[in-house]
């Protein structure tokens, strides 16, 4: 599960060190955030939100993990899609 604190350290690393290509996770990643908290805590972290990335990337709700489903969790997809990463 990739925790606020987490997420903003990975959002850290990114932005120190951008995490280029394609990643490998095992498993689908349950976001303990929202999509307001998640673009709330780019923003805290000076992550430039390019525009026509937040219009490609669809809102979608976790409803693939366990504990992310039913809930107002984002998906993966949306919380790497928005970093630029595949």
């Amino acid at each position: 599960m990739i925790v606020p604190t987490l997420a903003r350290m990975i959002v850290r690393e990114h932005l120190y060190k951008p995490i280029d290509g394609k990643i490998l996770i095992l498993g689908r990643q349950t976001i303990g955030m929202t999509y307001e908290q998640y673009i709330e805590l780019l923003k805290q972290e000076n992550y430039p939100l390019f525009e026509d990335r937040l219009k490609k990337i669809a809102i979608k709700m976790d409803q693939k993990t366990r504990v992310g489903k039913g809930t107002n969790s984002i998906s993966d997809d949306v919380f790497f899609g928005l970093l630029g990463i595949e």
